[in-house]
């Protein structure tokens, strides 16, 4: 296999210069050219199961400022539940802020990313939702694939749980 950096960009594959590109589902605007019958094959589908959208801090912060983080999610999941709610609203809002998006193919990748917020744990547990068991699949895959020198980390080496439960009510799946 060859492998050639094109960037967001579907004309090689159109014009045959590769045989496969990668993408963003949520990029609408460069997929679209590609026409309706693209074959999909997500990460998660092909057995990389890592999460979209996470969040990411530190272990210091974590641990001294549980109330930060914890008021960073309930507003970071009001804001998800209001776009799910609002999605042309939340769509316009966007475009206004960055006009060289445009509005029909951002209203596209808005349900792709919705899908994405608010699928898998997330219809049982609430937007945010992760399983200790997906974390470990992804350290399990990344020390087949030889990626840590040093020594293969533990689940609770790299997720907690605590914030999460401690916004359970605040990130539950509404209407």
């Amino acid at each position: 296999m060859k492998v050639i950096s094109i960037g967001a960009d579907m004309s090689p594959l159109l014009t045959g210069q590769v045989d496969v590109v990668t993408g963003w589902l949520t990029n609408t605007t460069a997929i679209k050219v590609l026409g309706p019958d693209i074959a999909e094959l997500t990460q998660w589908d092909a057995g990389v199961r890592l999460y979209a959208l996470p969040y990411y801090a530190a272990v210091k912060t974590l641990e001294t400022q549980p109330k930060v983080i914890e008021a960073f999610l309930r507003a970071t999941a009001k804001g998800w539940h209001d776009v799910r709610a609002n999605r042309d609203q939340a769509v316009d809002l966007l475009v206004k802020e960055y006009p060289n998006l445009k509005r029909e193919d951002e209203r596209v990748a808005v349900d792709v990313m919705l899908e994405y917020a608010f699928g898998g744990a997330a219809q049982t547990q609430g937007w945010g939702a992760m399983d200790p068991a997906v974390w470990q699949e992804q350290i399990s895959t990344y020390a087949e694939l030889g990626q840590f020198t040093a020594r293969t980390p533990k689940v609770e080496d790299v997720i907690s749980l605590d914030a999460l439960k401690a916004t359970a009510a605040a990130r539950a799946m509404k209407g």
